[in-house]
């Protein structure tokens, strides 16, 4: 049925070899101008995006579409998933007309660009349909002064924001917040964990012994990593800081002093104090 496959995401999907979960296409209804997406890894979330870019490009004639990735390797990862998915489907390998490096074109005039987050590359385009993928690693300065402001001269423009959680701070962050508390231009979803029935418990597992509890919650439980227990904000932080290269301890010279540092805690984890002094001994010992 040509009619459902051009107007259904998940019809198109799996006709085209790539099948959603249902919990994955209703993320991709696209019904707000931004969607986020909050997601483990491994939970399908470029395999998502590269439906989504092949549907709205099979479906609407002339439109543009702008995936754009954390990084070069991930960039053209994903352009090749697409090319694939397209070359092997019956339902789209006749519609194919050209293929370049970045770029798939479409015989009803509609066009796949893959770039990675870089200034340079992302400039200048017009898209209808931008989608970002770990939206978390690219630098915010490049995210909302470059990669959104392509959607900003299509008004019926469409905006995917998907990664795993970070910091609870940053342009993901934000848009992410936004769509928790009701935004009528942002939607937030969240794809849990145990939905993602082929990752096995023992990858799982692997993956938590691995990394500290704070990274595992943030890639694979979509807890932003101190979202609940910073005391001070990162701008407050960044107002009364500036860089500074520290002398190496086997330098110093001079009378025995002390330093000290503070990290505040706020809800579930404590304050601690850190200090470090050169004790007046005849040897050079630090404690």
């Amino acid at each position: 049925d040509v009619r459902l496959i051009r107007d259904d995401l998940a019809a198109f999907a799996a006709a085209a070899g790539l099948p959603l979960t249902e919990w994955q296409w209703r993320s991709l209804e696209l019904e707000t101008r931004t969607t986020v997406i909050v997601a483990p890894r491994q939970s399908g979330k470029s395999r998502s995006m590269a439906a989504l870019s092949l549907h709205r490009a099979f479906r609407d004639a002339g439109i543009r579409v702008l995936l754009v990735s954390a990084g070069e390797e991930a960039s053209r990862r994903l352009l090749g998933q697409i090319r694939s998915v397209a070359a092997a489907s019956d339902l789209l390998r006749g519609s194919v007309v050209d293929e370049r490096s970045g770029l798939l074109s479409l015989s009803n005039g509609s066009e796949i660009r893959s770039v990675p987050a870089s200034e340079r590359q992302i400039r200048g385009w017009a898209v209808d349909l931008l989608l970002v993928d770990e939206a978390a690693l690219v630098p915010d300065a490049l995210l909302l002064g470059a990669a959104l402001p392509t959607t900003a001269a299509r008004p019926e423009a469409r905006i995917v924001l998907a990664s795993s959680a970070n910091a609870a701070s940053g342009a993901f962050f934000d848009h992410a917040i936004r769509g928790d508390q009701g935004d009528r231009h942002v939607r937030t979803f969240r794809w849990a964990l145990s939905d993602c029935a082929w990752i096995t418990p023992s990858a799982i597992e692997a993956a938590r012994a691995s990394m500290s509890e704070m990274r595992f919650r943030a890639e694979y439980e979509g807890v932003f990593a101190g979202a609940s227990d910073s005391l001070f904000s990162r701008e407050m932080i960044e107002r009364v800081s500036a860089d500074y290269l520290p002398t190496p301890l086997e330098r110093l010279q001079g009378p025995a002093r002390v330093l000290a540092g503070v990290d505040w805690g706020q809800t579930t984890d404590r304050s601690a104090l850190v200090a470090i002094a050169r004790a007046p001994t005849p040897q050079r010992c630090f404690m």
